[in-house]
């Protein structure tokens, strides 16, 4: 099931099917926190592919668009900067004048806040065939409101390189939360216009799964359930992949979702770029104000 990356440029869906017999589960957010927090705590099930955001739980998520259709996503960092994947803006038009993004609404149809881009800083060393250094920042026109409270920044990994010298971050079987707009099955190119939600795992890259098709795995990592029916598909490439860190009850954005063959099938995990390598690089390319936080 090879996937011609040539037509996955947004990739990865949250299916949604059916219920298993799991209860919720509530993320209660700490009500000092300065970034990783929205207006609502999210409950998520263990519904097989995933299920509705519920309304003002994922405020740092946005919509990046060209002509006002949806084509990924992406991560507030400040009021003027977005986190996504660097193949999103491969796909930008020479000039930016078309190219928005939609802060503050579950649904693609009603925005809440829209802001144009200004510029954009794509990591150099962005490699198509690999997807390696798959990162970027958006430098918006104009400031997003953050007293909205509908609109609120994601907290990004504070680990060291040492760290990362010897472990995987996240480590494997970490709980994740994808958030996106993406297609409900493979093979359609129609994106859902609720924001969706799914838990998946991290996967170790000694796995036979995930080295078979990771290209390299400092700078990315593997995610999904290896029985299938949970994933990210077209349209939520550049979105994050999240951690609930308990220890500070925050949301961290350990991962941007890049790349992967079909969309939820057994044995085929995606592939994120490792937020947590490029600390430096994000500090370096538009950040005025970032929140870091300790695991």
């Amino acid at each position: 099931m090879l996937l011609n990356m040539n037509t996955y440029l947004m990739s990865l869906t949250l299916f949604v099917l059916v219920y298993d017999q799991a209860s919720a589960q509530t993320y209660v957010c700490s009500s000092n926190a300065q970034c990783g927090c929205s207006q609502y705590n999210p409950t998520l099930t263990r519904i097989v592919g995933g299920e509705d955001a519920g309304i003002s739980t994922w405020g740092f998520v946005v919509s990046i668009r060209i002509s006002g259709s949806h084509i990924c996503g992406g991560t507030i960092l400040s009021s003027t900067l977005i986190l996504t994947a660097a193949h999103c803006v491969a796909a930008f038009p020479s000039s930016l004048s078309s190219v928005t993004i939609a802060a503050g609404s579950n649904y693609l149809s009603t925005p809440n806040q829209i802001r144009l881009v200004q510029r954009t800083h794509a990591n150099t060393g962005y490699t198509t065939g690999t997807y390696i250094n798959d990162i970027a920042t958006l430098v918006l026109q104009s400031p997003l409101d953050l007293t909205d409270l509908r609109v609120t920044t994601i907290c990004l990994p504070n680990i060291s390189s040492s760290y990362l010298s010897s472990n995987e971050y996240p480590s494997a079987n970490s709980a994740l939360i994808a958030i996106g707009w993406g297609v409900l099955s493979a093979g359609s190119t129609t994106v859902s216009n609720s924001l969706k939600q799914v838990t998946i795992q991290a996967i170790t890259a000694s796995n036979i799964y995930c080295s078979r098709i990771i290209s390299n795995s400092v700078y990315q990592f593997c995610a999904g359930n290896l029985t299938g029916g949970r994933d990210t598909c077209q349209g939520d490439s550049g979105g994050p992949l999240l951690m609930f860190i308990n220890s500070t009850q925050q949301w961290q954005i350990v991962g941007i979702t890049s790349y992967g063959y079909s969309c939820a099938v057994a044995n085929e995990p995606g592939i994120y770029t490792r937020v947590a390598y490029y600390q430096n690089w994000i500090s370096q390319n538009g950040v005025t104000k970032i929140h870091l936080i300790d695991n």
